[in-house]
């Protein structure tokens, strides 16, 4: 600072320079002296104070300029996070907007503090309604769409009593949509503010699970119940009537004539047939009774309040007239009917598998007695279901025992009488029981699916054996005839399986015939045509056994890839009356015509034999030559000895010890 005596002398000469004086001009007195020094002594504190006052604002001002800059700095500041929050808001609100469930949030208070567009959306709430701040109004909205809005209330109320608690349910509308709706709370600095609920449109996923649970226990082509859902049907209707006393009846159909109807028109005509049949049923029938279609022709039913042996063959009678009824198709009408079998079950609580079962047994004796029929179960008639019951579990035992064994049939030149080919059969000789005819359990093991298992061990032991004669048999090139069950023809592995039989044999594929009936071109003909015609070009060669059983055209053997034709023993049996002798010439004929080889089937005698190669019957196959042999047999068959044996030979059972060709049915290997 600029202070001290000078400067205020400096001062003191400006003041009385305005006044036209110097200080030379004062008085030298020491009154005047004095008064100088006071003015100069006020005006150098006057000096310092308007120093003071400078340095004071100018650190003022450094202050004020620092604090600006703060200011400034913390307003960039600021707007940067109001940018960045109004950034995140939007990417909340897009996120919200975006998502395809509905969102609301709603304050502790309850009301209404956000919402996304979807959840306006999905309840179809009028664009000014939810913006109006009437929640009242948009509750009651909300609820009138909903099925049970009492239940929808009820969980509200339970949620907001455990503010913390979450819940996840559906909500059913009226309209048929379906909701899943979420809760949650809503948390801030670990405190409940609110609850947010979230709402999906599972309409589409809810309708997929109906139609997969109603697909699970109903049949797919008449849409009656299935087997699954017939067992619980039955199983809650005995305890319902264990509880009342009460009675009812279970009834199992099974149509004759069907098969027929498949073979001579086709599958999609059987189809149809099946759900005319359907529709008969559920047309005459309550809704508390139940109908269902168990598979192939076979129904089932569980009509209630039948309690005594007169309602019973009311009911028998009253199907039977239902099924009486032609069904019309689209180019004719066609009449069938079938074997019923009823039993009146009630009281003491029962199984539904016994009950079942005892119906089944009864259908079973309908059948044997004349088809066309009802039969009402009786107690003797449980020991037959019983014994077919433990057909089918002795018959899968000895599938896993290997105790089915393949016998071999020779099949002779007509003219030569050599052995050209022999066909492989399966046999069974239960422990127990001795041997088990084929026409028992070859039925129950199509009925059952065994067939497939059966069928593989035919092929792949019956490959191996002709393998077999071809390398220790010098000069032997016999083929090997296999049938084939319409059942294994239609699956689509079955293909591979020949092919898997003729690589592990090594038998060469010109070898090997399989033999087919007629009807297996009755169904999806395309598919066995295919089937066929892809092993037929491999060598495989196709015959069509029993032919001329099957009711199929003359003319659809130009386009069927065979090789052979079967002649059924039934015509073989009436080759001396004129009917069956012109039936015999006729398919002769075409053979011929169509270059085809035939095969007699069941020839036992020599003028049967004689007849047979005079109408140029190419091969013949019967007792008269030899019955089916065990595979040790055979080769005494097949020395040249220059004439065929024509004696019968004793069938023994082989072990499952010894090799594949000789011994029982392998088991398939697994894939």
């Amino acid at each position: 600072m600029d202070g001290g005596p000078g400067a205020s002398d400096r001062l003191l000469g400006r003041v009385l320079k305005r006044q036209g004086l110097t200080a030379s001009d004062a008085p030298s007195d020491p009154a005047w002296m004095g008064f100088l020094d006071t003015v100069r002594s006020l005006l150098a504190d006057q000096e310092r104070d308007r120093y003071l006052l400078e340095r004071s604002l100018e650190n003022s001002s450094q202050e004020m300029l620092t604090l600006n800059d703060g200011l400034r700095a913390s307003a960039k500041h600021l707007a940067v996070e109001q940018q960045d929050l109004r950034a995140a808001n939007s990417v909340l609100a897009a996120t919200l907007d975006s998502t395809a469930d509905g969102i609301l949030v709603v304050s502790v208070d309850r009301r209404i503090s956000h919402y996304n567009h979807r959840f306006a959306q999905m309840w179809r709430l009028p664009e000014d309604l939810p913006r109006s701040g009437n929640d009242s109004a948009v509750l009651t909205f909300v609820l009138g769409q909903l099925r049970d809005p009492d239940a929808f209330i009820s969980k509200v109320e339970a949620l907001y009593q455990v503010p913390d608690a979450e819940s996840r349910d559906t909500l059913q509308f009226a309209d048929g949509r379906v909701f899943e709706r979420l809760s949650l709370p809503q948390y801030l600095d670990g405190e409940i503010i609110g609850r947010v609920w979230s709402f999906r449109d599972v309409t589409a996923e809810d309708q997929l699970n109906r139609e997969l649970r109603h697909r699970a226990l109903h049949d797919g082509l008449t849409g009656l119940a299935n087997r699954i859902a017939f067992d619980d049907h039955l199983q809650q209707a005995l305890r319902r009537q264990a509880r009342t006393n009460g009675h009812l009846a279970v009834v199992v159909i099974d149509l004759d004539g069907f098969k027929h109807i498949n073979d001579s028109l086709g599958h999609q005509s059987g189809d149809a047939v099946l759900c005319a049949i359907a529709v008969r049923l559920r047309a005459a029938f309550r809704d508390l009774d139940t109908i269902a279609r168990f598979g192939g022709d076979e129904f089932a039913l569980i009509v209630e309040d039948v309690g005594s042996p007169e309602q019973a063959a009311r009911l028998g009678q009253r199907l039977l007239n239902i099924l009486a009824e032609p069904v019309a198709l689209s180019t004719r009408q066609v009449t069938l009917g079938g074997s019923i079998g009823i039993t009146i079950a009630g009281g003491a609580t029962e199984e539904a598998e016994h009950v079942l079962g005892q119906a089944d047994a009864a259908m079973y004796r309908a059948k044997q007695e004349g088809k066309g029929r009802y039969q009402l179960f009786e107690r003797s008639m449980h020991s037959f279901a019983v014994d077919r019951l433990n057909t089918e579990q002795a018959l899968r035992k000895a599938i896993n025992n290997c105790e089915l064994t393949v016998h071999y049939q020779p099949v002779v030149e007509a003219r030569t009488g050599r052995i050209s080919s022999f066909e492989a059969l399966a046999r069974w000789r239960d422990p127990v029981k001795g041997d088990i005819p084929p026409d028992v359990f070859i039925p129950l093991a199509e009925e059952t699916g065994l067939i497939h298992e059966i069928g593989f061990g035919v092929l792949l032991s019956a490959c191996h054996q002709a393998r077999s004669w071809h390398t220790s048999v010098p000069g032997v090139d016999v083929g090997i005839a296999v049938n084939v069950s319409n059942r294994q023809l239609v699956e689509r592995s079955y293909t591979e399986s020949v092919c898997e039989a003729l690589a592990t044999s090594g038998l060469a594929p010109h070898a090997l015939t399989l033999e087919i009936t007629e009807s297996a071109f009755a169904g999806d003909t395309t598919r066995v045509t295919a089937a066929l015609g892809y092993l037929r070009g491999l060598g495989v060669r196709i015959a069509i056994d029993d032919f001329g059983t099957g009711y199929s055209s003359f003319a659809a053997l130009a386009t069927l890839p065979v090789d052979i034709l079967k002649i059924d023993k039934r015509f073989v049996d009436a080759i001396h009356e004129a009917r069956g002798r012109g039936l015999i010439k006729a398919i002769i004929g075409i053979a011929h015509t169509l270059d085809l080889e035939t095969v007699a089937e069941g020839v036992e005698g020599l003028a049967q034999q004689a007849a047979l190669v005079e109408l140029g019957c190419s091969h013949l196959q019967g007792y008269l030559f030899a019955k089916p042999m065990p595979a040790e047999e055979t080769y005494a068959y097949l020395q040249p000895s220059g004439e065929p044996a024509r004696r019968s030979r004793t069938s023994t059972v082989l072990s499952c010890s010894s090799t594949a060709a000789e011994s029982g049915l392998p088991p398939r290997p697994s894939s």
